[in-house]
């Protein structure tokens, strides 16, 4: 004997308990910002080739999980410039810091190229090992300031919302 039911579905903008379809999607989509994360990754590894550093790294998009960037310079004498030789050094041999997105694409081609933006219209006293630290240390807040936008109400009703998932009483997807 066949057996019918009714199963009553709900967009996001219906669903009569967002806030039980926010939370399912906490519990259960661990990996939303894996993107984002393979983004900064393609972005770190082109970074650290362009301008011969060693590059080790473990990130991800959630804060505090033990997260870390090492970028350093190969050579420990041009690690060690600084000031105006440094700024120098950077504008005679590294042109593609004045284009846009000039690893990937991405917006974190940007991010790991500000400080160093920055530094070229106004030299300080750091030398080029500080200067790629601060460079990656913005990344990883970049991209931790994304995983706290993905993982917001904001960014799963966006989520929901733009993918016409189909959602149940219980806010967990049909």
């Amino acid at each position: 004997m066949t057996e019918q039911y009714t199963i009553t579905t709900y967009n996001i903008n219906e669903h009569p308990d967002k806030e039980a379809a926010y939370q399912y999607i906490r519990d259960n989509w661990h990996d939303l910002g894996q993107y984002y994360v393979d983004e900064s990754i393609e972005s770190l590894k082109a970074f650290s080739d362009y301008f011969n550093a060693d590059l080790d790294y473990a990130i991800s998009v959630v804060p505090d999980r033990g997260e870390f960037i090492t970028c350093n310079i190969a050579d420990e004498n041009i690690s060690k410039l600084s000031g105006n030789r440094l700024r120098t050094y950077l504008v005679n041999n590294f042109s593609k810091i004045s284009t846009c997105c000039p690893f990937t694409g991405c917006c974190y081609d940007e991010t790991l190229l500000d400080q160093l933006r920055a530094f070229i219209k106004r030299p300080d006293d750091r030398d080029f090992q500080e200067l790629l630290n601060g460079t990656t240390s913005d990344l990883l807040k970049d991209l931790h300031s994304e995983g706290e936008y993905i993982y917001s109400d904001e960014g799963i009703h966006e989520l929901l919302e733009s993918n016409e998932y189909d959602l149940l009483i219980d806010g967990s997807i049909h």
